[in-house]
């Protein structure tokens, strides 16, 4: 399994190094940038990291393309240690489309 520092490096160097904010109007990647509804995003991949040694260490991390080229990751916690106190987030997340390339990002 690689770890999520590991994948962290590597997909900001394939462009998908900004976060993805979620809030009730929507998703955003910068405060003064568009805001995106799920129809506007796609996840073109999705890790998950198990870490046996530490179970605070689960998480789901989704790359995400934008319908105006933009790129991005959300990512969540899960589990007993989920800490996810937004409201808005497991419902939009679940209304994005996934389309998973194949080829390792």
């Amino acid at each position: 399994m690689t770890p999520l520092a590991e994948v962290m490096d590597r997909i900001t160097e394939k462009g998908y190094g900004e976060e993805f904010k979620i809030s009730e109007e929507g998703a955003y990647l910068h405060e003064d940038r568009e805001i995106y509804q799920p129809s506007d995003l796609t996840i073109i991949k999705v890790y998950r990291f198990d870490e046996e040694s530490d179970p605070a260490a689960m998480s789901v991390l989704y790359l995400i393309d934008t319908n105006d080229q933009q790129k991005g990751f959300a990512m969540n916690a899960y589990g007993p240690y989920s800490e996810q106190n937004n409201p808005y987030y497991d419902n939009f997340i679940k209304e994005v489309e996934i389309d998973e390339v194949e080829e390792e990002i």
